[in-house]
């Protein structure tokens, strides 16, 4: 168990997850961290098929096998029980192509949110716009993108500026 600055929590690194706590755990965590482990592999196929059709929507064509490979190390918030990917390199794209640099602690300033739903359309062009207009305003130089689950089908997603 450490605490690392970059996210300001506890975390406890087992088979590729990251597990964080906003207070160090009193308890011991080896077993319950062990059977949250294996549960998100046991349903990772099933996690990536229900957020695949959003993927695609934003990113164009990615099989599972992409998104496996783009998604990078889980951080799973223990204390929310929220699952976030900080290291996954779908957003850095258009961020980094446009010059912008990726930065996890780019999350105090952000404009309203994007929302995502099945319903919604553009909302790649929106996220690219948002972008273009962080890189085209002075002293912007880095942003962190992450999204919020709101409901089984929507989602707000945040780009995160510094």
């Amino acid at each position: 168990m450490e605490f690392r600055e970059d996210i300001g929590q506890y975390v406890f690194e087992y088979e590729g997850l990251i597990f964080a706590w906003d207070e160090e755990p009193e308890e011991d965590i080896q077993d319950t961290v062990k059977t949250l482990a294996n549960n998100y592999f046991k349903h990772l196929d099933g996690i990536i098929d229900f957020m695949l059709p959003d993927i695609k929507e934003i990113y164009g064509q990615v099989t599972v096998e992409d998104v496996k490979r783009n998604l990078g190390r889980p951080i799973v918030d223990y204390d929310n029980g929220k699952v976030t990917y900080c290291e996954q390199s779908f957003d850095d794209c258009h961020a980094v192509s446009i010059g912008l640099s990726l930065d996890s602690t780019a999350t105090e300033c952000w404009d309203n949110p994007i929302s995502a739903n099945p319903n919604r359309s553009g909302i790649k062009a929106d996220i690219e716009s948002r972008l273009n207009r962080y890189k085209n305003s002075e002293g912007f130089t880095a942003v962190w993108i992450w999204a919020e689950k709101l409901s089984d089908t929507e989602y707000n997603i945040y780009i995160g500026y510094c």
